[in-house]
């Protein structure tokens, strides 16, 4: 907001300081935001291209499971990515509220 910037250089901030302290902290919402967006897609891209096209991991587990007929070893699978996607949700959630203390807190905590 270029009124934000005008205040900042009336209080005599410079150029650095006012990136520091103005459009940093205006952006950072923004950006934890796009950043908690594209770690669920990345898992979401992790688990189609493990699923499609691979020979180890969770992924290949689960299809080989399927094929297999072994309902408890896909169930199991579809746990630990769903566990996983818990976790990494959390981790960002702890991200944005050090990196953002002034927010407000809505929802769960």
């Amino acid at each position: 907001d270029q009124k934000l910037i005008e205040a900042g250089r009336t209080f005599g901030l410079s150029g650095f300081q006012i990136a520091r302290r103005i459009i940093f902290p205006t952006a950072l919402p923004g950006i934890l935001t796009g950043l908690r967006f594209a770690c669920s897609f990345s898992l979401l891209s992790l688990v189609l291209a493990e699923q499609v096209n691979s020979t180890a991991g969770i992924g290949f587990l689960i299809i080989n499971a399927q094929n297999n007929q072994r309902p408890d070893i896909v169930i199991a699978g579809i746990w630990i990515y769903a566990v996983l996607g818990i976790l990494i949700d959390l981790f960002m959630r702890g991200v944005e509220r050090l990196a953002l203390p002034w927010r407000a807190r809505v929802g769960f905590s």
